[in-house]
């Protein structure tokens, strides 16, 4: 689903059948959209992402590989009708030329689009239940 921003096109994020995701505190639904998110737009399996902390603002991730912890990380919140995302140390991912993250929640299903500035998008489908609770 795509909004105009600012006669910009940038994307938001479809809350379908997502109960309980409010975009204030970051709950299990959140947690899963974020695995899922910094999944596709890394090129990383979830299972190489663990949740390393979280708080009422956001979760961090981190990568790990062969059971080792790498030194990216990444941090991210669902804000309302957008997942907003960055490096755990960097900027969050906001600025109009950003690609951005859209999802989808059907039944045991969640689908991630992200959208690239210039055109073009990577589309992936996760079981909720691969995703961990």
């Amino acid at each position: 689903m795509k909004f105009a921003f600012g006669g910009l096109l940038a994307a938001g994020v479809l809350l379908s059948g997502c109960a309980g995701i409010t975009g204030k505190d970051i709950g299990q639904n959140d947690v899963q959209i974020c695995k899922a998110g910094i999944s596709t737009v890394m090129k990383r399996k979830p299972a190489h992402l663990a949740v390393k902390d979280q708080d009422k603002q956001a979760v961090y991730l981190a990568i790990v590989e062969n059971g080792v912890e790498q030194k990216w990380g990444y941090k991210c919140r669902v804000e309302g009708d957008r997942v907003v995302w960055g490096a755990e140390n960097g900027r969050w991912m906001t600025d109009r030329k950003d690609a951005t993250v859209t999802y989808k929640v059907e039944g045991d299903t969640l689908t991630v689009m992200q959208m690239f500035y210039q055109g073009g998008r990577r589309v992936k489908t996760f079981s909720l239940e691969g995703l961990g609770k």
